[in-house]
């Protein structure tokens, strides 16, 4: 918190206060200047006791006007605007949004690199990163990002700032990142192993390839979490945003509607990525998991579809907690 936010609201509280007597003289007695002209020694007692009632509603409306003044020359000179009503709609929230929908329309591309023999290029450490922020596994997966995007980019941009924004929401993505790497080398036998189906089936002989692009979507399209952990960064500063009242372009945010907002989002992920998602993709009667028998094959160790959702749980964790430590310091 900034040294001087208690004394600011010190001065804000005695301002109201002020404001609130200045507004109660105002309507008693009407508006006299100082240099009006003295009444005359025949003036009755009341008539002078208005004047002077007016005279002090004036002294109060100057010195109410000049605490404010220098208030906020302090607040521009700190560069603290924060607690200021915010200006303009949070455009890096909108960019991401419309980078995130346009990504996900070209994902399925990313298949070229089996088929022209290029599957290599995962092993590279460095690979991931410029994917696992902007793609998703699925549309579901795609509007339950979204939506919490835009429910915390809202509220995160304006307090901190474009620039701010956008460094929290790449740290927290490639945070994510690095959370799930323990899990990759299990993911590179997986990968192999559904080639060497592809390759099968390429020839006439074996299932469809549709494990293959499984395998792609969700080891290296992002389906681990890692978008998802660049979006819950965003979150993490928020919650440690959510001790005072925010300002936003769609309105005034307290602390109770910041938590509200937390809770609605991870109900609308749960709903979305674990249930209706698993009933969709996992609902007939093939094996996902590579812990079930498959032709041509033997079970990848670690069972796969298990040691995803470990991968995008860890990505998710890393996310969220680097956005909250990045919030204590913003």
């Amino acid at each position: 918190m900034h040294p001087e936010i208690p004394a600011r609201i010190s001065v804000l509280y005695r301002l109201s206060r002020r404001v609130e007597a200045t507004r109660v003289m105002a309507n008693r007695y009407p508006d006299h200047s100082d240099d009006e002209a003295p009444r005359s020694r025949c003036s009755s007692r009341s008539d002078r006791e208005s004047d002077s009632s007016g005279r002090d509603a004036n002294r109060a409306r100057r010195e109410l006007a000049s605490d404010a003044a220098r208030w906020s020359r302090g607040l521009l000179k700190t560069g603290d605007q924060r607690a200021a009503p915010s200006r303009g709609l949070p455009i890096i929230t909108f960019t991401l949004i419309l980078l995130m929908c346009a990504a996900f329309l070209q994902q399925q591309e990313l298949t070229i690199l089996f088929k022209k023999d290029r599957w290599w290029h995962l092993r590279r450490w460095w690979y991931p990163f410029p994917f696992l922020f902007l793609r998703h596994m699925s549309s579901l997966h795609l509007a339950a990002n979204v939506f919490a995007l835009f429910q915390f980019g809202s509220v995160v941009e304006p307090a901190v700032g474009k620039a701010r924004m956008l460094a929290v929401y790449v740290l927290s993505g490639a945070a994510g990142c690095l959370a799930l790497q323990p899990y990759r080398r299990t993911w590179y036998a997986y990968v192999w192993e559904q080639r060497t189906i592809w390759e099968a089936w390429h020839v006439g002989e074996g299932p469809r390839p549709f494990d293959l692009e499984l395998a792609v979507y969700t080891f290296l399209v992002g389906g681990v979490g890692a978008p998802t952990a660049a979006v819950l960064g965003v979150g993490g500063v928020m919650l440690a945003l959510n001790r005072r009242t925010l300002w936003t372009p769609f309105g005034v945010r307290k602390p109770h509607d910041i938590r509200v907002m937390l809770w609605v989002n991870v109900a609308v992920n749960v709903l979305l990525c674990e249930w209706v998602e698993a009933k969709l993709l996992y609902s007939d009667d093939r094996d996902y998991s590579g812990c079930g028998p498959r032709p041509l094959t033997r079970p990848t160790p670690g069972c796969p579809r298990r040691v995803e959702r470990r991968a995008r749980y860890a990505a998710h964790a890393g996310g969220l907690l680097a956005g909250a430590a990045l919030g204590y310091f913003l």
